[in-house]
């Protein structure tokens, strides 16, 4: 059952569909998703590749806008937003996991993870403290000034999950963060998501996190799975684990 919450979740979305291209061109990635996102949950989204899971995190974060149904995120109507009223929501509410890292090469670790909160116009020194904070908490306080290209594939994936978190998101959107880490930086990047789905911020608002996997090692982890086959909601296969 997708539609687990009422009124408390974060995210909800109702009779949402996607479709790319025209005529014999188009494709349905979406086909009416419910989905509620709950506050202080793990979340993961498993399923085959060109399934929709990508494109629903998308649809659900304000980066693509749903063809048809209705989208709330942190109060907001996506699609009644113009698009840089959308950029600060975003800035604002959702830190991001991305599979290949997306580090500048050219900085550091420290200044890496210090970027999201600049953008949002922190002052450097203030921005700079709470990133060295953020990378402790990862436990890569003695790498702030090395470059990633310094850091193992594990080191780097810490780094980017720290500048997810620095800017204290409501809501983590995490595409496939093991998929190129053995198992033990794998379970040590889930061990740290985990532990970011039971935070709360500054004001005491829990974070949620969703996760984007085929990794079938990492299925402990989650509050709840939801498979997705063809762009919409499946129950799991059999053998599946059950969250």
């Amino acid at each position: 059952m997708n539609d687990t919450t009422g009124h408390d979740a974060l995210v909800r979305l109702r009779g949402v569909h996607k479709t790319f291209g025209e005529g014999r061109a188009e494709v349905r990635a979406l086909r009416g998703v419910d989905l509620d996102v709950n506050p202080g949950e793990m979340l993961m989204l498993m399923g085959p590749s060109g399934c929709g899971k990508t494109t629903l995190i998308s649809i659900i974060s304000g980066v693509l806008s749903q063809s048809q149904g209705n989208v709330e995120a942190f109060g907001y109507q996506w699609e009644k937003l113009s698009e840089d009223a959308k950029a600060i929501a975003r800035a604002q509410n959702i830190g991001y996991v991305f599979q290949q890292f997306h580090l500048v090469p050219q900085l550091p670790a420290i200044e890496n993870v210090a970027v999201p909160l600049l953008i949002r116009g922190v002052p450097r020194e203030q921005a700079l403290r709470r990133a060295a904070a953020s990378l402790t908490d990862v436990g890569l306080g003695d790498r702030l000034d090395d470059p990633p290209r310094q850091l193992s594939g594990g080191m780097q994936q810490r780094v980017s999950v720290a500048r997810a978190l620095v800017g204290q998101p409501r809501l983590l959107v995490c595409d496939e963060p093991t998929a190129n880490l053995d198992a033990d930086n794998g379970h040590a990047v889930m061990e740290l998501l985990r532990k970011a789905s039971r935070r709360t911020d500054d004001q005491g608002r829990a974070c949620a996190v969703i996760v984007v996997t085929h990794d079938a090692r990492v299925e402990s982890f989650a509050d709840r799975i939801e498979y997705m086959e063809d762009g919409r909601f499946v129950d799991a296969p059999v053998g599946a684990h059950q969250a």
